[in-house]
């Protein structure tokens, strides 16, 4: 049990105010408070623990005594104001890893609100969805098969540039540079044409997805009200 030593103090008027060095502000929002310069008049002390263990009323406060805590006590021991010890390096990263925690909480929640409000809003039944489903899948349907039908031309070029280059050659001639050139630039052109309908593909399969997740949500939400 701490034991409490006066240090021989005896209250008397002081014409100057005696401040105690601020620790470390702890911006953040719960209700930690951190050390803040305070005043000792003639009729209030420092209470503190020393290293010992032994509680101790000061008229003057150290920064280690700060960092570790104090109490604004009246003469006959009534507590005015206590302030907390500074934080640890490891209790303030535990503090910031669960204020982010909840930060990302609240941003989850007031993002599935936001959607679930939006769902409600824009559809009245699961079909409403099924049918806007059908339309934006039909739309990349035939964006793809335009897509495929131009890849398919290009090919045709591609075939009867070397298909002539061929003939060429056979006949013992040099291919001209603007036969090679024109298979280079058909190639690169189907190239591109495959990695276009590689990223319709993906767009199609993730819009598809999303509406499925819109439908799973409208249904549980739909559920909810009309068990109410």
């Amino acid at each position: 049990m701490a034991r409490l030593r006066f240090n021989n103090l005896v209250a008397r008027p002081r014409t100057t105010a005696h401040k105690a060095l601020p620790s470390v502000l702890l911006a953040v929002g719960i209700g930690f408070a951190s050390v803040q310069p305070v005043t000792a008049d003639s009729r209030t002390y420092y209470r503190v623990v020393n290293d010992n263990g032994i509680i101790e009323l000061k008229s003057t406060l150290s920064a280690k005594e700060a960092k570790r805590g104090y109490a604004i006590v009246s003469l006959g021991g009534s507590v005015i104001k206590e302030v907390p010890a500074e934080l640890t390096d490891a209790e303030y990263a535990a503090l910031s890893a669960e204020l982010k925690r909840r930060e990302n909480e609240e941003k989850l929640a007031d993002k599935n609100r936001q959607y679930n409000e939006s769902l409600m809003l824009r559809y009245s039944t699961v079909k409403d969805i099924e049918a806007e489903r059908s339309r934006k899948l039909a739309e990349f349907d035939v964006r793809m098969s335009i897509l495929r039908s131009n890849m398919m031309s290009i090919k045709d070029q591609v075939e009867r540039q070397q298909a002539r280059a061929a003939d060429i050659e056979r006949g013992g001639r040099e291919v001209p540079d603007v036969i090679h050139n024109n298979i280079i630039n058909l190639e690169d052109k189907l190239q591109q044409a495959e990695e276009s309908l590689e990223v319709m593909q993906t767009e199609k399969e993730t819009v598809e997805n999303r509406y499925d997740k819109d439908i799973e949500r409208f249904s549980l939400l739909t559920e909810k009200l009309q068990s109410r």
